[in-house]
C-alpha cells in the first residue's frame, strides 16, 4: 500500500517548534511513505517488474545453474512476468486518468500554463520593442525618400501603385 491514508491524516501538518519531539520524529520517519500519485503508480508498475531479473538468479543459485530441471523451475516465473506486463498494459490508461485527476498534477499544469503565459508576454514585449525599432527605421527611410521626391505618402507600396505607368 503506497498511499496509506492514515499517514496523511495523522501527519497532515508539518511540525513546528511547538510540536512534540515524538511528533517531529514520527513525521520525519513516516510521512515520506505517503507518496504522491505519480510515485504510487511508479511503485505499482516497477516494484513487481523485478521478477525475472531477480528470480532467475535466485532460482539458479538455489537449485544450481546446471540443474536439469532449471527450465521447469523457471516456467512459473516467465508466466508470472507475462501476466504482470499484460496487467500493467491494461491498467495504464486508468492510472494515467487517476494521476491527471490529482491535485498535484493540476497544480503543475496551472504552474506550467502561467509560465508559458509569462514567457509569451515577455516575448511580445520584446517583439513590441523590435516593432517600434522597425517603425522608426521605416519612418527614417520614408523621410529620406520623401526628401528626394520619390514618394509622398508613408506607405511606399501605395505610392508605387499611384505613380503613373511609364508604359506607352
Amino acid at each position: 500500500m503506497s498511499r496509506p491514508k492514515i499517514l496523511f491524516h495523522i501527519f497532515k501538518n508539518e511540525p513546528t517548534e511547538s510540536s512534540s519531539k515524538l511528533y517531529r520524529w514520527a513525521y520525519k520517519t513516516f510521512r515520506p511513505f505517503y507518496y504522491n500519485r505519480a510515485d504510487t503508480v511508479s511503485v505499482m508498475l516497477c516494484g513487481g517488474a523485478k521478477t525475472a531479473a531477480l528470480g532467475v538468479s535466485l532460482v539458479s543459485s538455489q537449485y544450481g545453474s546446471h540443474n536439469e530441471h532449471l527450465g521447469q523451475l523457471l516456467v512459473p516465473l516467465v508466466l508470472y512476468q507475462a501476466e504482470q506486463v499484460l496487467a500493467a498494459g491494461l491498467m495504464t490508461t486508468y492510472m494515467k486518468k487517476w494521476i491527471h485527476a490529482g491535485p498535484e498534477y493540476k497544480a503543475a499544469q496551472e504552474a506550467r500554463r502561467l509560465k508559458e503565459e509569462e514567457e509569451e508576454r515577455e516575448k511580445n514585449a520584446g517583439n513590441a520593442g523590435v516593432n517600434q525599432l522597425k517603425d522608426a527605421q521605416f519612418e527614417e527611410v520614408n523621410e529620406s525618400l520623401n526628401q528626394s521626391g520619390s514618394f509622398s505618402s508613408k506607405d511606399p507600396v501605395v505610392d508605387a501603385k499611384q505613380q503613373p505607368s511609364s508604359k506607352v
